[in-house]
């Protein structure tokens, strides 16, 4: 396993699943609570987070460690060890950061330049629109739930884009 360094921290692959690992007694007594209230306590992602286990797949230059895909998967095995809804959250806001770290630098930026931990959900279907304004995009729709959006500080929408506000997205008429 390589030694992971970020910043002035370093950091084996084996000690992030050693506190992934760590964490599965806790994630294990709070995993009825998980499963009644329907979502990831703020102390479970808090205790992850502290851990520094959304940072293994994140990008160095923004605080990650850029783990291999595999330690990350093993990271995530423990969690879901402890708690297995626990462990999906995990592994679908620990993918985004891999994601967003595809993403033009720009964006990285605005997610990560000042909180290194931001934590990012999604909603891919196309299921709203977006017209360009001036200074951005305003965005219309109504999205389905999705698994972390409770826990993140961002989230990615699947959208489509319209020439011009009430223009049909279709392009076939309404």
């Amino acid at each position: 396993m390589a030694t992971m360094v970020s910043g002035d921290e370093t950091i084996e692959p084996a000690e992030l699943i050693d506190r992934a690992r760590a964490l599965r007694p806790v994630l294990r007594d709070r995993q009825e609570t998980t499963e009644r209230n329907r979502r990831i306590s703020d102390v479970s992602i808090a205790d992850i987070r502290k851990a520094g286990l959304f940072r293994a797949l994140q990008p160095m230059h923004h605080g990650g460690l850029e783990v291999a895909l595999d330690d990350a998967m093993r990271i995530n095995m423990e969690i879901a060890a402890g708690c297995g809804s626990t462990g999906w959250v995990y592994a679908v806001m620990a993918m985004h950061q891999w994601q967003i770290g595809m993403f033009p630098p720009e964006c990285q930026d605005d997610v990560w330049s000042e909180d290194r931990q931001a934590l990012t959900a999604s909603s891919f279907p196309p299921v709203g629109t977006a017209v360009a304004v001036d200074g951005g995009w305003r965005l219309d729709g109504s999205w389905p739930f999705t698994s972390g959006c409770d826990n993140a500080d961002w989230i990615i929408l699947g959208v489509r884009t319209l020439p011009e506000p009430g223009a049909d997205p279709t392009g076939k008429g309404y």
